[in-house]
Protein backbone atom coordinates (compact mmCIF):
# COMPACT_ATOMS: atom_id res chain seq x y z
CA UNK A 1 0.00 0.00 0.00
CA UNK A 2 1.70 3.46 -0.70
CA UNK A 3 1.81 6.63 1.29
CA UNK A 4 -1.37 7.92 -0.48
CA UNK A 5 -3.71 4.77 0.33
CA UNK A 6 -2.70 4.62 3.51
CA UNK A 7 -3.26 8.13 4.54
CA UNK A 8 -6.65 7.69 2.82
CA UNK A 9 -7.35 4.69 4.93
CA UNK A 10 -6.47 6.71 8.44
CA UNK A 11 -8.78 9.54 7.30
CA UNK A 12 -11.17 6.72 6.88
CA UNK A 13 -10.89 5.53 9.93
CA UNK A 14 -10.52 8.41 11.74
CA UNK A 15 -13.58 9.47 10.63
CA UNK A 16 -15.37 6.50 11.31
CA UNK A 17 -14.13 6.82 14.88
CA UNK A 18 -15.05 10.29 15.51
CA UNK A 19 -19.08 9.26 14.30
CA UNK A 20 -19.12 6.17 16.22
CA UNK A 21 -17.62 8.54 19.37
CA UNK A 22 -20.50 11.25 18.57
CA UNK A 23 -23.43 8.12 18.70
CA UNK A 24 -22.10 6.70 21.86
CA UNK A 25 -21.63 10.40 23.15
CA UNK A 26 -25.18 11.75 21.91
CA UNK A 27 -27.08 8.33 23.70
CA UNK A 28 -30.27 9.07 25.44
CA UNK A 29 -29.69 8.98 29.08
CA UNK A 30 -32.47 7.07 31.31
CA UNK A 31 -32.36 6.69 34.83
CA UNK A 32 -28.69 6.83 36.98
CA UNK A 33 -28.04 3.25 35.48
CA UNK A 34 -28.51 3.68 31.87
CA UNK A 35 -26.59 7.51 32.96
CA UNK A 36 -23.54 5.47 34.27
CA UNK A 37 -23.53 2.76 31.14
CA UNK A 38 -23.58 5.44 28.71
CA UNK A 39 -20.65 7.85 30.29
CA UNK A 40 -18.84 4.20 31.31
CA UNK A 41 -18.85 3.80 27.19
CA UNK A 42 -18.57 6.40 26.16
CA UNK A 43 -14.80 6.91 28.30
CA UNK A 44 -14.04 3.37 27.23
CA UNK A 45 -14.90 4.55 23.84
CA UNK A 46 -12.67 7.50 23.93
CA UNK A 47 -9.48 5.83 25.10
CA UNK A 48 -10.33 2.91 22.59
CA UNK A 49 -10.54 5.71 20.08
CA UNK A 50 -6.78 7.49 21.05
CA UNK A 51 -5.58 3.51 21.02
CA UNK A 52 -6.92 3.13 17.44
CA UNK A 53 -5.47 6.26 15.98
CA UNK A 54 -2.39 6.03 17.21
CA UNK A 55 -2.48 2.48 15.39
CA UNK A 56 -3.91 3.69 12.73
CA UNK A 57 -0.41 6.52 12.89
CA UNK A 58 1.86 3.68 12.97
CA UNK A 59 0.60 1.66 10.17
CA UNK A 60 0.59 5.06 7.51
CA UNK A 61 4.18 5.78 9.13
CA UNK A 62 5.07 1.91 8.31
CA UNK A 63 5.78 0.82 11.94
CA UNK A 64 4.35 -2.14 11.51
CA UNK A 65 6.16 -3.59 14.39
CA UNK A 66 4.12 -1.57 16.57
CA UNK A 67 0.86 -3.20 15.26
CA UNK A 68 2.21 -6.87 15.37
CA UNK A 69 4.14 -6.44 18.78
CA UNK A 70 7.29 -7.61 17.35
CA UNK A 71 10.50 -5.87 16.79
CA UNK A 72 11.69 -7.42 13.19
Amino acid sequence: MDQASREAALRRIEAGLDRLAAFVGGLPHGGVEADMVSREAHETLLAAHQLLRTRAEAAVAGIDRLLNGSEH
